[in-house]
This record gives C-alpha cells, sequence and structure tokens, in this order.
C-alpha cells in the first residue's frame, strides 16, 4: 500500500486555545517485501541441503530406571548407580520398586524408529556407561539337601549373602505344617497384623504367575518410615523331589484367591500355630505344589541394611528382594477379574481341618474382598 503524495480539503473548523502540530508524513511502501532464502531462513521438510541422511530402521530400546528423577540403561538385565549393579525383572509395564531402599520406577523396553546416520561429514555421539563394582544379585547359591520320606517334616536349605545356611520346612498344604520363624534372627524387625494384611492384599490383586524360569520370584511390600514389610513368593532353591517346574498362577479364579490370600497365615503366626498375634517377626516355608516347590516369605527389614549391602566385603545380608511393587497402609488393591493370565492350578490345601492355622482374612473379608472388586470391575 502507497501513501498519497497528495491532500483534499474536506472540512474546515476554526480553533482557538489549542491548536495541533502538523507531522511529517511518510511516503512510500509500509510493508516491504523482502526475499526469503529457503536454506537459510526457512529449513523444513521440502529442504535437502544435508543430503539423504540414512535408512529409518526399527530397533528395540533397553529398559530404564528412574531413580531420583535420573533414568538409568538397563543391559543385561541390571542397571549400574554409583557402581552397583541392581537385578532388573522384564516388566511389560510402568512398575514400581526399589532399589537400595529408594524408590524407583521401571520403564520397560520398547520398540521404536532412528535414523541410521551413513554421512561421513556428520559426527554421532555415543553413551558410555560406568562400570559396576558390586553386584546385587537376584539369588544367591543354594546348598541342596534331600528331602526325607515324610513331606511335612522335611526341609530345604539355602546359603544367604552371608553365606549362613537356612532350613525351611516343607509343607504339602498352605493350611498344615510349620514355618521358620525369624523371631530373634538379625536384622528382621516386628511388624503388625494390619501391615501384613495390606501386603498379602496387594500381593494377590497382582495377577502374578510365577513361571519356571524366574529366577527372582515376586514380591510387594508395604512401604513404611524406616522400614518395609515384605510379602513375597519365588521358587525353592532346591527342587529334589518335587514335581516338575509349571507356572504358578497365585489368583486367578475366586478359590484360588482366597486361598492366595490364606498362604502367608502360617509366616505371620510362625511362633504359635493356634494363637491369636497381632504382631510378628514374619517366617517362612516351602511349599510342595503340584507346580514345584515354592518358597513363602513374609517379613518386615529395616531399609538401611540395602544401603550396606552395597558397600563391598560389608558382610551385611541382603533382606530386600532384588525387586518389589510398593504399598502403603490404606491403599485399596483391586483384583481384576478380567485381567487373568495362563497358568497351572497350583494351590494345595488340606481338607482336614483339625489342625487348620488361625487366618488373617475371614470368610466373610475374603468374601467382601471378591465383590467389591467384581463391582469395580
Amino acid at each position: 500500500m502507497l501513501a498519497s503524495t497528495s491532500c483534499t480539503t474536506t472540512a474546515t473548523e476554526l480553533i482557538t486555545g489549542c491548536f495541533i502540530t502538523a507531522t511529517a508524513t511518510t511516503t512510500g511502501s509500509y510493508c516491504p517485501l523482502i526475499t526469503v532464502d529457503p536454506v537459510n531462513y526457512d529449513l523444513g521438510d521440502d529442504d535437502n541441503v544435508y543430503g539423504d541422511l540414512g535408512p529409518t530402521v526399527k530397533t528395540t530400546y533397553s529398559a530404564s530406571v528412574i531413580v531420583e528423577k535420573t533414568p538409568y540403561r538397563v543391559s543385561s538385565g541390571y542397571v549400574t548407580i554409583d557402581k552397583t549393579a541392581y537385578s532388573i525383572p522384564p516388566v511389560k509395564s510402568i512398575s514400581k520398586t526399589k532399589l537400595a531402599g529408594t524408590s524407583a520406577i521401571i520403564i520397560p523396553s520398547s520398540v521404536g524408529s532412528y535414523i541410521s546416520i551413513t554421512l561421513t561429514n556428520i559426527k554421532t555421539s555415543s553413551t558410555s556407561y560406568e562400570k559396576a563394582t558390586t553386584t546385587v544379585f537376584p539369588s544367591s547359591k543354594t546348598t541342596s539337601s534331600k528331602k526325607t520320606s515324610s513331606k511335612t517334616t522335611s526341609s530345604k536349605s539355602t546359603s544367604s549373602a552371608s553365606k549362613t545356611t537356612t532350613s525351611y520346612p516343607t509343607n504339602t498344604a498352605i493350611n498344615t505344617g510349620e514355618g521358620y520363624c525369624f523371631v530373634d534372627r538379625s536384622g528382621y524387625l516386628s511388624f503388625s497384623l494390619d501391615e501384613a494384611r495390606q501386603g498379602i492384599k496387594s500381593f494377590c490383586s497382582s495377577n502374578y504367575v510365577l513361571d519356571p524360569d524366574n529366577t527372582i520370584g515376586q514380591a510387594d511390600a508395604v512401604e513404611e518410615d524406616g522400614y518395609n514389610v515384605v510379602v513375597s513368593a519365588k521358587w525353592a532353591a532346591d527342587q529334589s523331589g518335587c514335581d516338575d517346574k509349571d507356572s504358578f498362577t497365585f489368583a486367578d479364579d475366586d478359590d484360588s484367591f482366597g486361598d492366595c490370600l490364606d498362604a502367608w497365615n502360617t509366616d505371620f503366626f510362625c511362633e504359635d500355630q493356634h494363637g491369636d498375634a497381632e504382631d510378628s517377626y514374619g517366617g517362612a516355608y516351602v511349599l510342595d505344589s503340584p507346580v514345584g516347590c515354592v518358597l513363602f516369605s513374609l517379613y518386615a527389614y529395616d531399609t538401611s541394611s540395602l544401603a550396606l549391602m552395597a558397600r563391598p566385603n560389608s558382610g551385611v545380608a541382603l533382606l530386600g528382594p532384588p525387586a518389589m511393587n510398593i504399598t502403603h497402609m490404606g491403599d485399596e488393591p483391586i483384583w481384576e477379574h478380567g485381567n487373568k493370565t495362563s497358568g497351572s492350578a497350583a494351590w494345595s490345601t488340606s481338607k482336614d481341618t483339625s489342625s487348620d492355622h488361625p487366618k488373617l482374612f475371614s470368610v466373610a473379608e475374603v468374601g467382601k474382598f471378591l465383590n467389591g472388586s467384581s463391582k469395580a470391575a
């Protein structure tokens, strides 16, 4: 648009007292146009100044772990943090866990695309990762022992990180037999009945399946101030005399969900299998199931013990599991009936109710929990 170089009088008016001072008027283009260089000023999809960078290929990005807002890459099942390698279980969705007493988030591996740059005039960068000087293993070596002819009085032996041997009773049913009690054992803490119930409900609501090749087991932990209450299940180190391993499904229907809730009664009431304790140091036992022998453990530990374990030659046994899902008191876990995975019926129960242990959950409580899960689903 060009400004006019001539003026036409359209009206006149006599003004007294105040005067308007005329100003200069600029003539010419109000919005001058310039030529845009598409290479230097308008790079976009149509520009090809670098040529063909290279082919686009698909790749699998490794899993990662986020600890205190910092991501760490998982390599060969381990993540290295401060020169300590921690075992990371494979996950299919974003999961919470704890490493060295610190909350962490596991991001599963994924498949994506990237450009494989082949041009020699473009330099690509690579990332190196520190090497671990200490490794926290998912499981320890074991010292095997044969079961006796009576399964209810047999035991399985394992050796911990401190190289002390523990023999766990082997039971043929979840409602009979004894447990190995953790009372007076170094590192174990007392916890309440309500804390045990919270952890067990969380575990059984997670639709876990213990596959034959799982080396670290499944675990949930109630996170408290300075300590964790752990509910765990993993393959017994000694499988001699046991049935062949098959996928152990913990809660794939209403009946098995109820059995799952009862699986740690033996551990909580370890010191008195016919008592009514309100707190416990927990315990452990091996269940000789139709799909292999599984170690069920219930205990609490000071979270500072994991930090001690990370120190070379500390001589402190690792009490916390290598990976666990976290819950808190007051959380309301929901068992989703439609989220079932394949596996074999695994629970073993005795019909002889005369030797039944006390239960952490009444029949009415189990029914109420299942009814609530059904409505939620």
